[in-house]
């Protein structure tokens, strides 16, 4: 009763409490409010989560990180890889309740291609990226197919039409005004939009229209069965908040949660842990065109100050482990090149290269948030790694939406951030790999490791696939324009009664088919 009356002194304006029988809402919290409602356009992880629900794609990912048909039916691969043909679901319908047709996929896949919607994933299909695919035109031979011509063959196309930061959803034309604002999504998915209050929560309803697949939930494929009526996704920045919350019933599930809390957590009654491996990937992120760090010198003088197994022991809380490799240790494709290490921590090495590069103390700005505590965290122990080592490091801590602006405008020196969910090491690389003239949050601007990028879109030999990421990890490890840190692990909590609530490797909350009892 003492903790439930504190916990209202506190947040009970923007959470309601919980009923005694199952309301047939389930509350979820958020750290951060979403950024918008626009897939691929204004995004992060937390947009992404919601979005998930509202909206789906031709194809998605298994829980094993293979690609499989979502709202296509099937797909074939022809003309050596230079054409991709989708047969869509029969009795798909949008939440209000049109049916899918291929000109309506084909109206999408234009609209995202358009300058004008600003789709931050655009480079990747227009050619324009020298990484990406070229669509150079989307037929529609009947009513229920599609097909899309490359002009060279890629064999990463499915994964970058599954992709899971840059959805390429499928919504009803009515989603864009006349004038092509954007108005609200109108999806395919388990639930629609109901009401998004900025700063508070954002509702979702279950859809009248939704036609499931069979079987069981498979990634973001399977059976998507709504069993709450309604999702609310409460927006908790605070996690001693999130904790109170679960704890007094106001939350069902809270699906971030620092390790630190692991051990006070599971001594708790009726609280359910769940603790997974992600594809995250912890990074330091540096700016190779400022004039000290373009030195190569004082970036592998940067990678040996740090010690990384030290930070990331106590980040993941002794569950995870170091990785400096781009490619998540949890991924076929993590080698034993992979885990091989090329700048270890070594303080001598690191004050040597300083003063080889001719060091003379210049202040080097760090820049975190508060916003993700265990990215705060990272920043407050490297930094301190570094002025050990004799960097004159300044902390900069500013507010989230500052930080994410400036990763994208390229605005820092270095930067405490983390890489979501990329599910096959050509996305990990296309992230960051490219020209800073391009695009200015490219931290890899290296003709040789675009060329290597690029071999490996008709590498669809696995063998030939392993061989060109095992080099791009070699070179990307000399020379310095991320330093990794580990992929993160992560702790959901689930109050007594929720029932059907899994975690996956991609990291993504998947509400469907989960209830309270």
């Amino acid at each position: 009763m003492v903790l439930r009356l504190c916990y209202a002194s506190i947040a009970a304006f923007w959470l309601s409490s919980a009923a005694l029988a199952w309301d047939g809402v389930l509350r979820v919290s958020l750290e951060a409010d979403i950024r918008g409602t626009n897939p691929g356009v204004k995004r992060d992880a937390n947009t992404d989560t919601v979005m998930h629900h509202i909206v789906e794609s031709l194809v998605a990912y298994r829980e094993d990180l293979s690609v499989a048909p979502l709202l296509a039916e099937s797909y074939r691969i022809g003309d050596g890889g230079r054409s991709y043909r989708f047969d869509l679901r029969r009795g798909v319908r949008f939440h209000n309740g049109a049916a899918l047709t291929a000109d309506i996929v084909k109206w999408n896949w234009q609209r995202y291609l358009h300058p004008q919607t600003r789709w931050r994933c655009r480079s990747w299909y227009d050619g324009t990226h020298p990484l990406g695919v070229e669509i150079v035109s989307i037929d529609t031979p009947d009513a229920s197919s599609v097909v899309f011509h490359l002009r060279r063959p890629s064999a990463s196309f499915l994964h970058l039409m599954a992709n899971i930061q840059c959805p390429s959803a499928i919504v009803h034309p009515a989603s864009v005004g006349a004038d092509g604002q954007w108005i609200e999504p109108i999806g395919t998915g388990p639930y629609r939009l109901a009401q998004w209050r900025r700063g508070e929560y954002v509702e979702l309803q279950r859809s009248d229209h939704y036609h499931t697949l069979s079987g069981s939930r498979d990634g973001l494929v399977g059976a998507k069965i709504a069993r709450a009526e309604r999702l609310r996704f409460v927006v908790v920045p605070e996690v001693s908040v999130a904790k109170a919350a679960l704890l007094a019933g106001d939350l069902d599930i809270v699906p971030i949660l620092p390790l630190t809390l692991y051990a006070e957590l599971q001594a708790l009654p009726g609280i359910t842990l769940h603790v997974q491996g992600l594809l995250n990937w912890m990074v330091l992120l540096m700016q190779t065109g400022d004039p000290l760090l373009a030195d190569v010198r004082i970036r592998q003088a940067l990678a040996h100050a740090i010690d990384i197994d030290r930070l990331a022991a106590y980040s993941t809380a002794g569950l995870g482990r170091a990785n400096t490799s781009a490619i998540p240790d949890a991924s076929p494709y993590y080698s034993p090149q992979q885990a091989r290490r090329l700048r270890p921590f070594d303080l001598p090495r690191a004050r040597e290269l300083m003063q080889g590069a001719g060091y003379d103390g210049r202040v080097i700005t760090l820049q975190t948030s508060k916003k993700q505590q265990e990215l705060f965290d990272n920043a407050i122990i490297i930094h301190a790694m570094l002025r050990r080592a004799g960097f004159n490091v300044k902390l900069e801590v500013i507010d989230w939406a500052t930080l994410l602006n400036n990763y994208y405008a390229g605005n820092f020196q270095l930067l405490a951030f983390s890489f979501t969910a990329r599910t096959e090491p050509f996305l990990n690389f296309l992230t960051f790999t490219g020209s800073k003239k391009q695009l200015a949050s490219y931290q890899w601007d290296d003709p040789l490791a675009i060329d290597l990028l690029r071999a490996t879109e008709t590498a669809f030999e696995p063998a030939r696939r392993q061989s060109l990421f095992d080099r791009l990890n070699a070179r990307l490890q000399h020379s310095v324009p991320i330093i990794g840190l580990y992929n993160k692990r992560n702790v959901t909590a689930t109050a007594a009664g929720v029932r059907g609530y899994g975690t996956w490797v991609a990291g993504k909350p998947r509400l469907w088919g989960v209830s309270v009892e």
